[in-house]
């Protein structure tokens, strides 16, 4: 392994042991001993299919409060920050005021939104839970279908790993490395963590794989801990292309992750991204020609609630365009898994420069 490889990862240990950020203090919410009572948040339709709503999230203690702007996706681009997250478990659910009336979320974002709500001026965001009519079928599958532009507008994407469970504290505290040469840090219980930190759902998740491939910039929170995402996938790429420095982490991840930054993220097309910051450790790699099967076959090691999504979630690839603009598929949850998964492959065979790669990818 050569000293400037050595010294480019010992460079990214220093930036994820010392990271803190004042504007993202975690703040303890002090909830209201009775809520106050409020009819259930009713949705207002969009004015058309090229809107989006924006969340206005307020600052201030007691129970989370927001506003709901409808916003035209192209007019909003740079004004906000979206969120990608897991939403963990749907009925651990907590209450938001959301326009003066009760809105139910999941328990995990109510954790993100508490975590950023410093600041005395109002933020906005956008978070999928919030920001789409979970109970409209329409309106969901015309939002998922400008997933990609919604992500790709924003300002900043903030990546949500959860609270800190112990890990992200050691994290914080591991020891300085010495720039030139030196040992790497020897505490087992450090690496741990970062082993731990890259199997957590998240990264198993297929809708961060275009949440974060689409983001211009990306925060990566963990509790108190935050990093550039970019000196995080620095990191990952380094130790999964170095097999001396496989053993600190899961090389499975690792592998699956630089898989994925070559055949999908590398290939998105948006001119303002993270991975421009990344050159120095991918200019290795080839520029090999990205078709849409090739990304649904390495989606499939990802997971997702609903099967379908294993289609939708690739939609703002450059890959997943015909010809002549549209999508290769149109987003409906009203279709069966079988007649999503059918209406693609023919799509693809009908479509694609090599149809007979969707027969390749089969399994029997």
């Amino acid at each position: 392994m050569s000293l400037g490889c050595l010294d480019s990862v010992l460079s990214i240990f220093r930036v994820l042991s010392c990271k803190r950020e004042t504007g993202y203090e975690a703040l303890t919410e002090a909830t209201s001993a009775c809520q106050p009572a409020c009819e259930p948040y009713e949705y207002e339709p969009l004015p058309g299919d090229e809107y989006t709503r924006l969340l206005e999230f307020q600052p201030g203690r007691g129970i989370i409060s927001c506003k709901l702007l409808p916003v035209s996706i192209e007019n909003a681009r740079g004004t906000y920050e979206a969120i990608s997250y897991v939403w963990g478990d749907a009925a651990d659910t907590i209450d938001i005021t959301c326009d003066g009336m009760l809105l139910s979320i999941t328990q995990n974002l109510g954790d993100v939104l508490r975590r950023i709500r410093g600041g005395q001026e109002p933020r906005l965001l956008w978070a999928d839970a919030i920001c789409i009519n979970q109970n409209d079928k329409k309106e969901q599958g015309h939002q998922v279908e400008r997933m990609g532009r919604i992500y790709e507008n924003a300002s900043r994407v903030l990546i949500w790993i959860g609270k800190d469970d112990g890990a992200a504290r050691r994290l914080l505290k591991m020891p300085f490395v010495p720039q030139n040469g030196g040992r790497l840090p020897e505490d087992t219980r450090v690496w741990n963590s970062v082993r731990n930190l890259t199997e957590h759902a998240w990264f198993g998740r297929v809708w961060v794989l275009q949440e974060v491939g689409l983001a211009a910039s990306a925060l990566f929170l963990y509790g108190d801990f935050w990093m550039d995402w970019c000196e995080l996938a620095k990191f990952i790429l380094l130790t999964s292309l170095h097999s001396e420095l496989a053993h600190y982490t899961n090389p499975d991840v690792s592998q699956r992750f630089t898989q994925t930054y070559h055949s999908l993220w590398k290939a998105y097309s948006n001119p303002t991204s993270w991975r421009a910051e990344l050159t120095s450790i991918t200019k290795g790699f080839l520029d090999n020609q990205v078709a849409y099967i090739d990304i649904l076959e390495n989606g499939r090691r990802y997971q997702t609630t609903d099967p379908r999504d294993h289609v939708y979630a690739f939609l703002g690839h450059p890959a997943a365009r015909l010809q002549d603009g549209r999508q290769i598929v149109t987003v409906d949850y009203k279709k069966s898994v079988d007649d999503v998964y059918f209406e693609t492959a023919r799509a693809m065979i009908e479509n694609g420069p090599h149809p007979w790669m969707v027969l390749a990818t089969v399994n029997h």
